[in-house]
């Protein structure tokens, strides 16, 4: 009975054996290479590159890592992904500790005369790696410091961790440019009390990466910026997802020490969560510009969309802000702690509005708030996530007027075309407009006013356009003059179906101009730029020469027009004429060597 339960048992091991070979067999096969068994750090000297084949598993048998002093080339493909892993992750989490995880990618800055080649990672996975307190700290998976070309693009890291800055990737000093890569449950975090950790998935510290079209859920940091935290940074980031992501200060992104002039664009900021101060951003001692954004349903303390402190500036453009909560269960969108942080708002939907702003510096808040409202977006789905604006959402065509100078990237989060419309529209999502719009331009020439007002509008294809010109005191309307052609009467009535420009000419009022209405006239004089010379009813169908002459009798120009209309209006050109007196003479018929004094 012994034997063939010893039997038994040898039979049994034996399939575990098997099944594990194959399983082994299947892991491998499915990235078509074979894995790569790391037993020790690895170096890449300068001016060397080191190349990893797609498919590779680059296996980890303990605490160990990459050094790149040259170059790293880890070219996967969405088919043949690279996996950099461990075989043994206990005491993972526990980042006082060195075990658990590998040790991460380490780019060096080196001694030479040129910069290494470009490094470049593409669809890879990063898991399980660890910055423990005992050696690099920083950076979970990758660390980037000082000049070095590195790409991160189509890549994932998960369940990496680091004792004090970025769980998943630290830069100092650098310009990484990271794309379309997804961040998921990586940490900064460790037990002491007074030692704060920043940047759940990516801390940056004197950086001018980019960071674009990504996607940041669960990470956590139990110091600030539970997805991102900037610091001393010029750091763009556009079109990412900050979701379900944790800290302290900064749930989704802290922002601390930072005067930048680069953008945050296009972002989804949406339930994350802060203990204590800033749900979805915390400001800290910082400025920048905030455009087109989504901040919603987050959760804090104190300040569940955003929370300003130290002398914080920054400038929102265009951005939705609603339904963020504090605790136990009350809406607050602006938290600003102190009375010297002064930040901007335009063109922006907050819910409950200036008036609902809460903190010790609510008070004496001295920000610009221009042109913002409180209505509901009217979200497409907000209950799935899909935060594209309805058709008749107050959001379109309502966003700040010169927002093509602000930087916000061409694309919105859906990559349709970032301004489509009249104007750009608030939020991450543009509604796309299936019209076209023209430009309307108003101006006047002489004393007075025209309805609408003098200025540029963008309106609709097919929309009617009604224009009325109204004199100054001492001043006459003349005549309309505009892409469609020249009016005499003030009220001019079209269709818009290209760009117009429109200008009201207004005459000055003299007696013998009211009594002499067919009279040859000029206007303006004196004259900067553009005279306008009006010829009478009279006139019709006869071809009459124009002379300006210097007050010494030389011809400075001369133009034979045929009068057409009924009356006609000629426009003589001085803006590239000297200063001084000029001597107009009209010849034709009766007003043969009629005369105008024109001063310049």
């Amino acid at each position: 009975m012994r034997l063939r339960d010893k039997r038994q048992e040898l039979s049994l091991r034996s399939i575990c054996i098997i099944l594990l070979f194959f399983a082994g067999m299947l892991y491998n096969s499915a990235y078509s290479q074979d894995t790569l068994h790391v037993h020790n750090n690895i170096i890449v000297p300068a001016g060397e590159v080191m190349h990893i084949e797609p498919g590779t598993v680059v296996l980890f048998h303990g605490y160990f890592h990459i050094s790149v002093a040259g170059s790293l080339i880890a070219a996967g493909t969405h088919d043949q992904p690279i996996l950099f892993t461990v075989a043994d992750t206990t005491g993972l989490y526990d980042t006082h500790v060195a075990s658990g995880g590998w040790n991460g990618i380490r780019f060096d800055t080196t001694e030479q005369d040129e910069l290494p080649t470009p490094s470049w990672l593409s669809y890879c996975t990063f898991e399980f790696s660890k910055a423990s307190g005992q050696d690099f700290q920083n950076g979970g998976a990758i660390s980037l410091e000082g000049e070095k070309d590195v790409t991160i693009q189509n890549c994932t890291f998960r369940f990496n961790v680091a004792y004090r800055k970025g769980g998943a990737i630290y830069i100092l000093e650098n310009n990484a440019l990271i794309t379309q890569s997804h961040f998921y449950q990586n940490s900064a975090a460790n037990r002491e009390s007074e030692l704060y950790a920043y940047g759940g998935a990516i801390y940056t510290d004197a950086s001018r990466s980019t960071v674009s079209w990504c996607r940041f859920e669960f990470n956590h940091a139990n110091g600030m910026g539970g997805a991102i935290n900037l610091e001393r940074s010029h750091v763009t980031l556009f079109n990412n997802i900050i979701q379900h992501n944790d800290a302290p200060l900064g749930g989704g992104i802290g922002i601390i020490r930072t005067e930048s002039a680069s953008v945050l664009s296009n972002s989804l900021i949406t339930h994350n969560t802060s203990m204590f101060f800033g749900g979805g951003i915390a400001i800290i001692d910082a400025a920048m510009t905030i455009a087109n954004c989504n901040i919603l349903n987050n959760y804090a303390g104190y300040g569940g969309g955003l929370y300003f402190n130290e002398e914080s500036k920054p400038k929102f453009f265009n951005t939705i802000i609603r339904g963020n909560r504090v605790y136990p269960d009350t809406l607050q969108q602006v938290f600003i702690f102190d009375g010297l942080s002064a930040p901007d708002f335009y063109h922006c939907n907050i819910e409950g509005g200036q008036e609902a702003f809460q903190g010790p510096g609510q008070d004496e808040y001295s920000g610009a708030y221009v042109n913002n409202m409180d209505a509901d977006p009217l979200f497409a789905d907000p209950a799935n996530q899909d935060f594209q604006l309805m058709d008749d959402s107050p959001c379109i065509d309502s966003g700040y007027e010169q927002s093509e100078i602000l930087g916000i990237h061409h694309l919105d989060l859906a990559h349709n075309p970032r301004f489509s419309g009249a104007r750009i529209d608030m939020g991450a999502f543009e509604f796309q407009d299936p019209y076209n719009y023209f430009r309307l331009t108003l101006s006047t020439q002489g004393q007075g006013t025209t309805e609408p007002g003098e200025g540029e509008y963008i309106l609709r294809e097919g929309a009617e356009i009604l224009l009325q010109a109204y004199p100054a005191e001492g001043w006459v309307f003349d005549h309309w003059v505009t892409t469609h052609g020249v009016f005499n009467e003030p009220v001019v009535e079209f269709e818009l179906d290209q760009d117009v420009d429109a200008v009201a000419v207004f005459q000055f009022q003299t007696a013998i101009f009211h009594q002499l209405k067919d009279y040859p006239g000029v206007w303006p004089n004196p004259v900067t730029d553009l005279l306008q010379i009006r010829l009478p009813a009279e006139m019709d169908n006869k071809e009459v020469l124009i002379e300006l002459r210097e007050q010494c009798g030389r011809i400075v120009k001369a133009q034979l027009h045929y009068i057409a209309e009924n009356p006609f209006f000629i426009p003589f050109d001085f803006s590239k004429l000297k200063k001084g007196v000029y001597i107009l003479i009209i010849h034709e018929g009766k007003y043969e060597g009629k005369v105008f004094k024109i001063v310049k």
